[in-house]
């Protein structure tokens, strides 16, 4: 089995104001991906039985403040309601490395953390309207 750790990690997000790139300041990535159900259930049924509905997917992003030009450039990109595109490559982007793609996706929530003695760490919520498309680079 092949293992590999996450400093590699390449995303994007792509929206009508230009590309928000995350690879050199991301501290994570959670990918989540759920169903609905339905319960089935019904008469003399001695156990709920469930049949899977609709899909959802969602990524969170937690990274460094980049600052600068780039850091508002950034906060600009990721306001609540911004549609894009999602793009995340967790070994790179070396050519035949895995690409995944969600071409519909809106920033949810997006947060900011000022420690007192800390670096300043951005959160940022991407809810997936269509499938993540597993392609290669």
């Amino acid at each position: 089995m092949a293992r590999y750790v996450g400093r590699d990690l390449h995303m994007e997000f792509i929206h009508a104001a230009g590309t928000a790139t995350f690879s050199a300041d991301f501290r994570s990535l959670d990918v989540n991906a759920t169903t609905d159900q339905a319960d089935s259930s019904a008469g003399t049924a001695t156990h709920r039985y469930w049949i899977p509905t609709i899909r959802d997917g969602s990524g969170d992003i937690s990274l460094l403040d980049p600052g600068g030009a780039t850091g508002s450039a950034y906060w600009v990109g990721t306001a609540p309601q911004t549609h894009g595109t999602f793009i995340w490559a967790p070994i790179g982007t070396t050519s035949t490395y895995p690409k995944f793609t969600v071409p519909d996706a809106h920033v949810t929530e997006r947060s900011v953390s000022y420690p007192y003695d800390d670096v300043v760490e951005w959160s940022i919520s991407i809810q997936f309207n269509t499938a993540p498309v597993q392609t290669a680079y």
